[in-house]
């Protein structure tokens, strides 16, 4: 875990030095990503406490949650940043899915 948040420490100041063209709905659309990730993970961890149980057996464990709450998002995002430069629309429904896939499984979490 701490290897991929020093990673992403690492990363992050060339990642905001790139100039990239890309409209603010798409940007808003990858911080979307990371909130509604963050979701999916504290619904699953408040299921958990109350007697749910993790179906993905990779993701038994809080270590493995947390690390991919992270880096997926942020794989995801950099993966249609550069798709977009070719692929704007491709790009775009990419991380609209995201979003609304995350959501789902919060939503599907604290039922």
């Amino acid at each position: 875990m701490r290897a991929a948040l020093l990673l992403l420490a690492l990363s992050a100041p060339a990642l905001a030095e790139e100039k990239r063209d890309e409209s603010r709905l798409f940007r808003a659309l990858g911080y979307a990503t990371f909130v509604t990730k963050g979701g999916d993970l504290i619904s699953t961890e408040y299921a958990l406490a109350v007697g749910g149980h993790e179906v993905n057996p990779l993701l038994e464990h809080r270590g493995a949650r947390l690390a991919t709450s992270i880096a997926v998002p942020a794989l995801a995002n950099w993966g249609t940043a550069v798709i977009y430069q070719k692929h704007p629309r491709l790009a775009f429904w990419a991380r609209v899915a995201l979003v609304a896939a995350w959501g789902a499984a919060t939503a599907h979490n604290l039922r």
